[in-house]
């Protein structure tokens, strides 16, 4: 009577040992490979053949140095492009103006050239664009450079102007300066001397 309880013990010993086989046996049947198993190290882990240094990814594109802009010019020149002639902030060396002056004009050393100088904005200046003579005068005419918008400093421009050949640098003669008014230009002598205008 003890012989099929043996028995079925014995059958439940072995399924137990069936199930916990089948429990460490991988799936298909196939044992688990340590290389495969194990983490691939990241791209930021990863090292360079030659200098064994660490190579990281980066989201940053590169630069193409030709491509870079090269840095633009204060455009001061071009603000004269169309204009005949050269100009200049500041006064010639060693001239002065006084305080209440609207303009001057005067000869430069060699008595050659006309240097005509006037006051207002540094990035709108007032410019010769035309000289010529009629009857005994010196008519200078003047417009005004730059865009629309000027800056509110007050500075003078000086701009080098080639006069009427009939001028004789050692004779006074007088000009007439756009719409500022009319100033005597003195003889040529150095420093230049200037005629100045007084202020409007």
């Amino acid at each position: 009577m003890r012989r099929p309880a043996a028995r079925t013990l014995t059958t439940l010993a072995l399924a137990s040992l069936v199930v916990g086989l089948a429990g460490c046996t991988p799936p298909q049947g196939e044992a688990a490979d340590p290389e495969e198993t194990s983490a691939s190290p990241s791209p930021s882990q990863e090292q360079s053949e030659g200098g064994g240094e660490t190579t990281r990814p980066t989201d940053e594109p590169e630069t193409d140095a030709s491509e870079t802009d090269a840095p633009e010019g204060d455009g001061a020149g071009a603000e004269g492009a169309d204009l005949p002639f050269d100009y200049v902030r500041g006064l010639p060396a060693g001239v002065e103006a006084p305080e209440d002056t609207a303009g001057g004009v005067g000869w430069n050393e060699a008595g050659d050239a006309l240097l005509v100088i006037t006051f207002g904005s540094s990035s709108c200046p007032l410019i010769p664009e035309a000289v010529r003579q009629a009857d005994s005068v010196v008519e200078i005419d003047l417009v005004q450079t730059g865009g629309a918008v000027c800056t509110m400093d007050f500075v003078p421009t000086v701009t080098t102007v080639t006069g009427p050949s009939e001028l004789d640098p050692l004779q006074a003669v007088t000009a007439q300066l756009g719409e500022l008014g009319q100033v005597t230009i003195p003889n040529a002598t150095t420093p230049p001397s200037i005629g100045w205008l007084a202020a409007g």
